[in-house]
């Protein structure tokens, strides 16, 4: 059976206001700009609400934060929904053995000290920017940070590292960077010491939070700092929000997403979801699953919602995306077939049924076909013979051909049976690809070929003498001299 594939995909878009409290752990990266401030401003210009709160001293490593009392009571004063994580500007772009001596021990214990105070809270962590010209004060150390990109790489590996092993978010506020400086290298993100960010590299890092946290694009809002033009602001808001919202499983940001493969009545589902724990499947028929990737059959056709559940962090996050499928009526190639009888010749020997087969499109996927005319009981009444047929290698693409078969038994007019259109029956393999209700009118009585000859013998396609065997194509050779090629059908 030939089988139509349809593959459909679905973006889930999520419109509703929120409100949301946020703990900003870092240093004056974080604080410059007051960039925590911006988000917020964000966030209020489209209706949604953060809270915030900020631990961000001077040049402060995990290190220092990991034992920070400001810090670690500024985790457990509340439940946060997030607390963002950024790292001293150096450390996780150096060698990854350095990292993971000097930079993942105390992400650890900053994460444990968050999960301790609720295992609701979503960690991110803020990956940071190259240098402009990398870091000249540790590339004779390590060369591949002697330049802006080289370091920009080494943040993103360690960034991401960490993001994965803690089942956390990343927010890419450097692969942000990257991506406008790689359009727009006129426009400066970084202050005069080449390290911090300008007013612009904050609004873009601002930009990057919104979209990472609320999932939504900051395109469109009407807070733009003081300095900053308006082309200029929503040069920065595309740039985050296509690097955020076009990849959210490449930062493990959490989201519900599916794609799903029609085929027939049947549906194959690939979740593509993001930092889940947790799902349940919701088919619109009255069935469900909790596979992440399940397969489901429908009973019959129709439009079903089907609706994918994800949870994170014990339950305490929840996304959800629902999709409407439809299962269509299963439309066999042989539908392009249409046969339509014409009329019987009676005055040669064999009797001719004579037929248009009208193709629309190219038709069943057959090669050498023939036609097959069988009665209600299955009995061979009539066939295309190959010594006599005018097309033996294929159906003639949108086109109506007149084809003819010969008659080799007897039978009673009206006559109700079927047509088999068989692949491979001038090839010797033949195979019934589509059936065909085949009617005729009329009262009269049709006779086999004439019987004024003698059969001498039977043989197959290699000359071999034969019996008659069902299914199979074989040779019968008269006393008159003619040769016909038969074949019975079961």
């Amino acid at each position: 059976m030939k089988k139509l594939f349809l593959f459909l995909f679905f973006t889930p878009t999520i419109l509703l206001a929120q409100s949301l409290d946020v703990l900003f752990i870092g240093n004056s990266y974080t604080y410059a700009n007051n960039m925590p401030q911006m988000v917020s401003e964000l966030a209020l210009s489209f209706g949604d609400t953060l809270n915030f709160e900020s631990s961000t001293p001077g040049g402060a490593t995990f290190n220092t934060h990991s034992t920070n009392i400001n810090t670690l009571n500024k985790i457990s004063q509340k439940p946060w929904d997030y607390v963002v994580l950024q790292a001293q500007s150096q450390e996780p772009s150096f060698s990854p053995n350095q990292v993971a001596n000097d930079v993942f021990p105390y992400a650890q214990i900053i994460i444990d000290s968050i999960e301790s105070n609720s295992t609701c809270t979503e960690p991110i962590f803020f990956m940071t920017w190259g240098r402009k010209y990398g870091d000249q004060q540790n590339c004779q150390f390590y060369p591949p940070i002697c330049t802006y990109l080289g370091m920009q790489q080494r943040l993103r590996q360690s960034y991401l590292d960490m993001t994965f092993n803690h089942n956390a978010t990343c927010s890419p506020v450097g692969i942000c960077w990257k991506e406008s400086i790689a359009q727009d290298s006129t426009l400066n993100l970084f202050s005069s010491d080449n390290s911090h960010p300008s007013i612009y590299g904050s609004y873009l890092a601002a930009c990057t939070f919104y979209s990472t946290i609320f999932k939504k694009t900051s395109v469109g809002s009407d807070y733009i700092p003081n300095g900053i033009d308006t082309s200029t602001a929503i040069f920065l808001q595309t740039i985050a929000s296509n690097t955020i919202l076009d990849s959210l499983g490449v930062w493990n940001i959490f989201n519900a997403d599916f794609n799903s493969m029609i085929v027939g009545d049947s549906v194959i589902f690939d979740n593509t979801s993001s930092n889940y724990e947790n799902v349940f499947w919701d088919f619109g028929d009255g069935y469900s699953s909790t596979i992440g990737s399940p397969n489901h059959t429908y009973s019959n056709t129709g439009n079903y919602d089907v609706t994918l559940v994800v949870t994170t962090n014990n339950g305490c996050l929840s996304d959800t995306l629902t999709t409407t499928l439809t299962i269509a009526p299963f439309v066999s190639l042989c539908d392009s077939v249409v046969l339509i009888y014409n009329y019987m010749d009676t005055t040669t020997t064999p009797n001719l049924i004579y037929f248009d087969v009208q193709v629309s499109g190219f038709g069943p996927s057959v090669g050498y076909p023939g036609f097959v005319l069988l009665n209600n009981l299955g009995d061979t009444i009539a066939y295309e013979n190959f010594n006599t047929a005018g097309n033996v290698f294929t159906l003639m693409s949108n086109a109506i051909e007149t084809r003819f078969l010969d008659i080799i038994q007897t039978f009673n007019l009206p006559f109700d049976g079927f047509i088999h259109l068989v692949d491979g029956w001038f090839a010797g393999n033949p195979n019934t690809e589509c059936i065909y209700p085949f009617y005729i009118t009329g009262t009269t009585s049709i006779e086999e070929e004439s019987i004024n000859k003698e059969l001498l013998k039977v043989i197959d396609m290699l000359a071999r003498e034969s019996k008659e065997i069902k299914n199979q194509p074989l040779f019968y050779i008269y006393d008159d001299g003619t040769v016909d090629k038969k074949m019975i059908i079961e």
